[in-house]
């Protein structure tokens, strides 16, 4: 028999080579796709982001492709894409974590 994760606990996973977060509140399943590659990297990433967990949050992402390479004899391109992250987590209906 399968043991069953402790109330609140999140998961992360991958699903279609990108790792996301699972958890289950009140009964419904939530799911925050972290948009990070599966890698071992991105592994650590996730773990850690999983390690402080909050009821609320907000979460700005932004990308920007450059083009840089163009070779149109095999229809390629090259991009560079900076992107920045920022995010701010903290509780409603729990104390936060120490």
């Amino acid at each position: 028999m399968a043991t069953r994760k402790p109330k609140g606990a999140v998961s992360v996973e991958s699903y279609r080579g990108f790792l996301r977060l699972r958890w289950r509140l009140h009964g419904e399943r939530y799911t925050v796709s972290l948009g990070l590659p599966d890698d071992a990297i991105n592994q650590q990433i996730g773990y850690r982001q999983n390690a402080l967990l909050t009821d609320s949050g907000v979460l700005f992402s932004s990308e920007i492709r450059l083009p840089v390479l163009r070779v149109p004899e095999v229809d390629a391109l090259l991009q560079v894409s900076p992107f920045v992250d920022v995010g701010q987590g903290w509780n409603v209906s729990t104390p936060d974590p120490a």
